[in-house]
């Protein structure tokens, strides 16, 4: 699915599936904003995670969401750290980011 809409295939785009990650912002859309996407089914509890960078998006994880707050679990708590890891560098690379592919345990 995200490769159809990374390539407009379905008549949508990312912009239209990825969401602010705090539902405050849902009005805003701005530069290294955090974002998620819903799993495909109708009350999903899969989340996906990625940073608006221009009009693109880079994906920096993804999760089962089963409480009300990431910071309440590891392994959402570690999608968090990672969603700032990558703004991070993002914003200290400027306009051209040499991607790479990360992988972070709970122990850093």
């Amino acid at each position: 699915m995200l490769y159809d809409l990374a390539e407009d295939k379905t008549g949508k785009s990312l912009g239209d599936y990825f969401k602010p990650l705090d539902n405050r912002e849902k009005e805003k859309a701005y530069p290294l904003q955090a974002l998620k996407a819903y799993g495909p089914q109708s009350n999903s509890f899969l989340r996906i995670y990625a940073i608006r960078y221009g009009s693109s998006f880079v994906i920096t994880g993804g999760a089962m969401k089963l409480t009300h707050q990431m910071a309440d679990r590891p392994h959402t708590k570690l999608e968090l750290h990672k969603l700032e890891w990558v703004k991070k560098l993002l914003q200290e690379e400027g306009e051209t980011p040499e991607f790479v592919y990360l992988d972070l345990d709970n122990d850093e």
